[in-house]
């Protein structure tokens, strides 16, 4: 019998402030705060609007889709767990919500990921507490 390797990335802390975030993710969903006085979607998850500072929010699932703003190719990282990945991409996500993300785009050659270029919500489960949302270029 054989056992996983451990997971060796670096993971977040949870708090109670992230908790739903967190929460969503492991159930292969992507939900994030919306303000109920500007209607606005916040990223990161907090418990109050980044835009016009009330507390009033409720959590809403998103579609999962959006487009790369910008990203970074990784080509050195001798870091624990992350030095078999390179190349890896790190990216911002324009969510068609709204929000963007830091995240990882995946499943993409690094010589054909493009700005603009449509992605999906990807869920990588590391361990029972923690799902990670990557993205992966949308298949035509």
């Amino acid at each position: 019998m054989t056992t996983a390797a451990p997971y060796e990335k670096p993971v977040p802390g949870l708090s109670a402030d992230t908790e739903q975030y967190w929460e969503a993710l492991r159930e292969h969903r992507l939900s994030l705060p919306k303000c109920n006085s500007c209607g606005r979607i916040g990223y990161p998850p907090r418990p109050f609007c980044p835009f016009d500072f009330t507390f009033d929010l409720t959590w809403v699932d998103l579609s999962g889709k959006g487009t790369i703003y910008s990203y970074s190719i990784v080509y050195q990282n001798r870091s624990r767990g992350f030095v078999n990945d390179v190349p890896y991409i790190v990216g911002y996500v324009t969510l068609d919500e709204g929000p963007q993300v830091m995240t990882n785009v995946i499943d993409v050659d690094p010589n054909d990921v493009k700005i603009g270029q449509r992605v999906e919500v990807v869920f990588e489960d590391t361990s029972a507490d923690i799902t990670f949302a990557k993205f992966r270029p949308v298949k035509e």
